[in-house]
């Protein structure tokens, strides 16, 4: 299939940028899991060429690499000082990913104290476990799990996908995001709501989880729930702002995620991305 857009998408950039860890290149492709599909892309003349299994839709595709952004636009509009026009240039192409707010948040909630090789380790080996095993064209991979699955197993087995910690926080979400009764923060139809609601109303419903603290909400809010004025902050972006903006001052990751909402505007959130893939590759 080949799903058609205008517009620049550097599949390198976009699928290697460290908000999503479920891709690798392979032979000319990128070979990925989206959900419980198995997926094969790569650029082609006039768009996307994708194989998958089961078969998707060409809207799908194009809600998840966010084909109707106007990217060239949205660049413009960031490129409001010189250390984002680097980052600009350097990494064009870059999209940010429309991902599945419960795999979001699982991913996000696993990347705590972590670094982006482990994370892929943690949810593969999350995936293996519960998800349903999905094969294309001899690449062999498992769907993400459904929040029912990850409950009923609980924290213990979750502990074998080296989640440490987390697996207590990750169980805790799975079973509040399932509670028949819905006594949790939100249900799973809850959740995937979100995107209709304010973002900071949003982020404090998710702030309400167990092992959701600021950073793990806004990437959340940012990858998922189209908010795209979230500024997340980790160390990278803690860096990034006080070596190349406060001349080394130590800032708070609230000041940092204040200032970069403030400075960016609307579309903080693709500025945040290519500061953060600029700065681990300086």
């Amino acid at each position: 299939m080949i799903v058609p857009f205008e517009g620049p998408l550097e599949l390198g950039h976009t699928l290697e940028c460290g908000q999503a860890f479920r891709w690798r290149p392979e032979g000319g492709w990128f070979l990925g899991t989206v959900g419980s599909t198995a997926m094969k892309v790569r650029k082609v003349p006039g768009g996307l060429e994708v194989r998958s299994s089961p078969e998707v839709s060409g809207d799908l595709v194009r809600s998840y690499f966010r084909l109707d952004d106007d990217l060239e636009a949205i660049l413009r509009e960031i490129s409001v000082d010189r250390h984002i026009r680097r980052a600009v240039e350097t990494y064009s192409g870059l999209r940010l990913l429309r991902q599945e707010p419960w795999e979001c948040l699982v991913s996000y909630v696993a990347s705590s104290a972590s670094n982006i090789p482990k994370i892929a380790r943690c949810i593969r080996k999350l995936c293996r476990l519960y998800g349903e095993w999905l094969r294309i064209d001899g690449f062999e991979t498992w769907g993400f799990p459904r929040p029912e699955k990850v409950a009923a197993g609980g924290a213990r087995a979750l502990r074998r996908c080296e989640l440490g910690f987390r697996a207590d926080y990750i169980a805790g979400i799975a079973r509040e995001l399932t509670d028949p009764e819905g006594l949790g923060p939100l249900t799973l139809e809850g959740l995937r709501s979100l995107r209709d609601v304010p973002a900071d109303r949003a982020r404090l419903k998710l702030l309400e989880f167990c092992g959701v603290g600021d950073k793990v909400a806004d990437c959340v809010l940012l990858f998922s729930l189209d908010k795209l004025d979230m500024f997340p902050v980790d160390r990278w972006v803690q860096r990034v702002a006080e070596r190349l903006f406060f001349r080394g001052r130590r800032l708070s990751p609230k000041k940092v995620r204040e200032w970069g909402r403030r400075h960016y505007g609307r579309y903080a959130g693709y500025a945040q991305q290519y500061l953060f893939h600029y700065i681990r590759h300086l």
